[in-house]
């Protein structure tokens, strides 16, 4: 299968078709090199600006979800394999993270556990704690035990280190977009409906494992969640349409948008930002407390003393907070867009509906 083939499928208007095709972008993914990822990306573009309705729209955004999460999956499990590497060069560091991960978290208690002085094991907490693996556990009780508890990197070492059945990726990649895709027209399906489908391309061992790692990617990653009403709710999708709308309708009509520049009235903001068009907004208003951050931008931004940061998408957020911190470590005040009044943004920022900040009254 070659990019061509797989884009005159998802050109097509047979929906069998375009799904066939949206599997065959799973194929893909699994068997080219990292750097081949730019030209998958151009075909995705090249269907979505030839769509004529709202599925085709909504699969190619689908696609494109798919291919950015495979992309930074990756770069993931790089990391993740070095932080395991480190901690297993480590004297006692494996041993004291697996003791924490089954609740064994006083260092008394873990020095008994490794056969080790409780001096030792101290200074092993110290160490991890500084390399970021553990944290202070937030509980008033014994503060002279000095509980821990492991951070996300941990549990992903951890999580890397046991020998796990997986899928192959090829498989694991064409069921992901098979789901999401049909998530296109109204970025929603039933849990029992994807379960179905992954056990149809899966299997009924693993279709289970596979579900439970979409959701918590959605989660993760702040890109959808599973709704009390057992739905699954693809919200990075809806909110990425909406933005790209609303953007393009301020542009067009030459919006005030009240609300930004309110916010930028009270202290100076950036707009952590990845669409061009949030400069052209900034420069039509010609406002002077409002500056668009990249990701090339952040090693060399000029922070003020005090500032807050509005980001476009609780994706990049939530990016932000693993690799990038100094936009957000210097903010007295962090905003996320967010799809609705309903969407609760991530952990540590105050949520900016966009039908809100796109508002053209005050």
């Amino acid at each position: 299968m070659t990019y061509d083939t797989a884009r005159k499928l998802l050109l097509s208007t047979d929906r069998a078709r375009v799904a066939a095709g949206g599997r065959e972008i799973g194929g893909l993914l699994a068997t080219q090199a990292p750097a081949a990822l730019p030209a998958l990306r151009r075909e995705i573009d090249q269907v979505s600006r030839a769509a004529t309705d709202e599925f085709h729209r909504g699969f190619t955004a689908a696609c494109e979800m798919v291919v950015t999460g495979f992309a930074r999956e990756r770069e993931r499990t790089d990391q993740v394999a070095a932080d395991l590497d480190l901690v297993r060069s480590r004297r006692h560091w494996l041993e004291t993270l697996e003791a924490i991960d089954q609740e064994v978290v006083r260092p008394r208690a873990i020095a008994q556990r490794l056969g080790a002085p409780e001096s030792s094991v101290s200074k092993v907490l110290e160490a991890l704690e500084e390399a970021g693996f553990i944290e202070r556990a937030d509980t008033a009780a014994d503060r002279r035990g000095r509980p821990r508890r492991l951070t996300l990197r941990a549990r992903l070492a951890l999580r890397h280190a046991e020998p796990e059945a997986t899928a192959p990726v090829r498989s694991v990649v064409a069921a992901v977009v098979d789901c999401m895709a049909t998530l296109a027209d109204r970025h929603r399906d039933s849990r029992h409906a994807l379960e179905q489908r992954l056990a149809r391309t899966l299997g009924p061992a693993l279709a289970p494992t596979a579900l439970a790692a979409l959701l918590d990617a959605l989660a993760d990653c702040a890109l959808g969640q599973l709704d009390p009403d057992d739905a699954v709710v693809a919200t990075g999708l809806e909110l990425q349409r909406q933005l790209e709308a609303a953007l393009h309708g301020a542009l067009r009509d030459d919006l005030a948008l009240p609300r930004l520049a309110a916010l930028a009235g009270e202290l100076p903001l950036l707009v952590r930002a990845t669409r061009d068009e949030w400069d052209l907004l900034v420069d039509r208003r010609a406002w002077p407390n409002v500056h668009v951050v990249r990701n090339d931008d952040l090693a060399h931004t000029a922070l003020p003393a005090a500032y807050q940061v509005l980001y476009e998408s609780p994706l990049l957020a939530v990016d932000d907070v693993r690799q990038q911190r100094p936009v957000l470590e210097g903010a007295s005040r962090r905003w996320v867009v967010t799809p609705g009044p309903d969407r609760d943004p991530p952990a540590g920022f105050e949520s900016i509906d966009i039908h809100a900040l796109f508002a053209a009254d005050a």
